[in-house]
């Protein structure tokens, strides 16, 4: 956003400008509105993801400052798993560009990321990472943007993960629920009721 005034793009910038400079402060995202607007400074003729708009995500992340703010997006129905920076197609074979997120050393199967990364970028390959969790069925869903069946091997049916994400408000809310109360990352297996009551301070912590 900060960049568009010195690429010819000072009207787009001053439509949105107040919005920006209170951001930090007040979490206006207004200037969120401009996402889906194409700058043809960056589209390339042969990128096959060119036509998919930033604004797919169709709202904010319950994730950071909207989270504190209060601005994030209560509809556990949209999935913004299934969209570009969601965690559809991050181990590659679907129509999307296969993309990862990196957040410092955090490496994660999408944006908003997860309870916990799959990987430590500090310690391991990327390529290494996606490999070990290629073969779990819980990334499989993910890979296919559909993280309300994510349970499913483990017993827990696309059904449930819909009635969550509805009373979590937020699909990220499940993810989150499912990784602390169900699924272990580091060993890629079930938890163990020990493990699910350990990590409810983390959980409950990751919602405020």
């Amino acid at each position: 956003m900060l960049t568009l005034p010195f690429i010819e793009q000072s009207a787009m910038y001053n439509q949105v400008v107040t919005s920006i400079n209170s951001y930090m402060a007040t979490g206006d995202a207004n200037w969120r509105s401009i996402r889906g607007n194409k700058i043809k400074t960056f589209l390339c003729p042969s990128d096959v993801g060119a036509d998919v708009t930033a604004n797919a995500a169709g709202g904010n992340w319950a994730r950071g400052r909207a989270m504190e703010s209060g601005v994030w997006l209560r509809d556990g129905e949209h999935n913004f798993c299934a969209v570009l920076s969601g965690g559809r197609g991050f181990l590659g074979g679907t129509e999307l560009p296969q993309e990862i997120s990196i957040q410092l050393w955090k490496i994660n199967p999408c944006c908003p990321g997860t309870l916990h990364p799959m990987g430590d970028a500090r310690r391991e390959r990327v390529a290494d990472v996606l490999r070990r969790v290629a073969g779990s069925p819980v990334f499989q869903k993910l890979n296919e943007g559909d993280p309300y069946a994510m349970g499913e091997s483990l017993g827990i049916g696309a059904e449930e993960g819909h009635r969550r994400a509805g009373e979590l408000g937020n699909v990220c809310l499940w993810c989150d629920e499912f990784f602390a109360r169900h699924f272990d990352m580091s060993t890629l297996e079930a938890r163990t009721e020990p493990e699910r009551k350990a990590l409810l301070p983390v959980l409950n912590g990751r919602r405020r």
